[in-house]
């Protein structure tokens, strides 16, 4: 039975309290989906709301692909992808059940800037 989609909250969103600031850190996501004619990120960033649409790469072999700014680190970040409307899990990353959801997820790291030497 094809999953369908949530509106409004749901137990497939983990919740923050907060999200800690930082410098933001870009990930690049792709999808393979040679036949979609639209497909679009969707995260806990906004709530699982509106997503992100995707760009479909220049080369045309069906790849879609966006890079992204994750405000904060050392967490994991869910998400999934919706192709032509329905949800699409990827096998080239992660994935772990929230709720009764799955979801696939990427770790963000903390990165640690060195600070430049002072002079004396």
């Amino acid at each position: 039975m094809p999953q369908q989609l949530a509106s409004k909250p749901g137990p497939h969103r983990r919740h923050r309290s907060t999200y800690e600031p930082s410098d933001a850190s870009s990930f690049y996501f792709s999808l393979v989906a040679p036949d979609a004619g639209e497909v679009v990120w969707e995260s806990e960033l906004d709530g699982w709301g509106e997503g992100k649409p995707m760009q479909r790469s220049e080369d045309d072999k069906g790849k879609w692909e966006l890079t992204v700014d994750v405000p904060w680190a050392g967490d994991d970040l869910e998400f999934k992808f919706r192709v032509d409307g329905k949800w699409k899990l990827s096998p080239d990353y992660p994935t772990r059940k929230t709720g009764e959801y799955e979801n696939n997820y990427v770790h963000i790291p903390v990165v640690e800037v060195s600070q430049p030497a002072k002079s004396s």
